[in-house]
């Protein structure tokens, strides 16, 4: 069997340069890179978030010094509902409240993202009402105080 050397004329002089030629005459050209999807980098719109929501935090954390010993930065969240905190001018606040109600976070995990961040919207608008209890409740008594409080007040417009 008798190999045939194929050139190409389409090739710049660059590319036949790249080309490797083998032992039997024959040229492959290989490819110099290989594109993987094994980094995923954030977009700029969610750096922004997390810049913007870095500072909150941090300010949140000085008016609220007791907030580092009940937040667990390993609880399991959703990417919608961190995208959402994150986007969320009282994100720290939620974070704290996650983390005094844990079966709301497993709760979330459940749910469909999109289902996650509407329930993560209603938290932030919830909490505008007024401050987290300090002590650990279960999270339908501090709604249901919550919505107690909410019907004697008048209405945000």
């Amino acid at each position: 069997m008798q190999r045939l050397k194929v050139e190409s004329s389409t090739d710049s002089e660059l590319d036949q340069s790249c080309a490797e030629v083998r032992s039997d005459g024959a040229i492959e050209r290989g490819e110099e890179t290989i594109e993987t999807a094994s980094a995923v980098v954030p977009g700029r719109e969610l750096q922004e978030n997390m810049r913007a929501y870095s500072k909150r935090l941090e300010d949140y954390k000085r008016e609220h010094p007791q907030f580092g010993q009940y937040a667990d930065p390993n609880t399991p969240l959703p990417l919608a509902v961190r995208d959402e905190i994150l986007r969320m001018p009282n994100g720290p606040e939620i974070v704290e409240f996650l983390s005094f109600a844990p079966d709301v976070c497993a709760k979330l995990c459940e749910l469909h993202p999109l289902e996650a961040a509407r329930r993560v919207q209603d938290m932030s608008e919830d909490l505008d009402w007024g401050r987290m209890p300090e002590n650990r409740v279960e999270y339908s008594t501090w709604k249901n105080e919550r919505n107690r409080a909410k019907a004697s007040r008048p209405r945000k417009r």
